[in-house]
């Protein structure tokens, strides 16, 4: 078998992007590694989601990480998967699966929010 490689019209290639690679996870079911570039990327989503947080202060734990949004004392922890949970924010998927401990009534901000990437 014969494998053509790709090739972009110069000075048009594209940056590197983690979206078809999560795709193509998805559809085969295979589960989606990320690298440490790509913990970079949901750091800043996470920063830009606590500089326009204004729902009562939460714990959202993406995978091994934890991020506390809002001031004062949480008043529950979000869990979710962290690329699900980017896929919400950036408005490209339904709802994320989410795992609330504390007060539920969080679920409706964290299912509400947006972050333009």
């Amino acid at each position: 078998m014969t494998v053509c490689p790709l090739r972009w019209p110069r000075g048009r290639r594209p940056g590197r992007s983690t979206a078809a690679p999560a795709g193509i996870a998805r559809a085969t079911g295979r589960p989606f590694v990320t690298g440490e570039h790509d913990r970079g990327i949901v750091e800043q989503v996470v920063r830009d989601l606590a500089q326009t947080w204004t729902a009562p202060p939460i714990t959202v734990e993406l995978g091994d990480a934890r991020w506390v949004l809002g001031a004062g004392e949480p008043v529950a922890v979000v869990r979710s998967d962290d690329l699900d949970f980017l896929c919400h924010l950036s408005g490209r998927d339904g709802d994320p699966a989410l795992d609330v401990e504390g007060d539920a009534s969080v679920a409706t901000a964290v299912l509400a929010a947006r972050v333009v990437f």
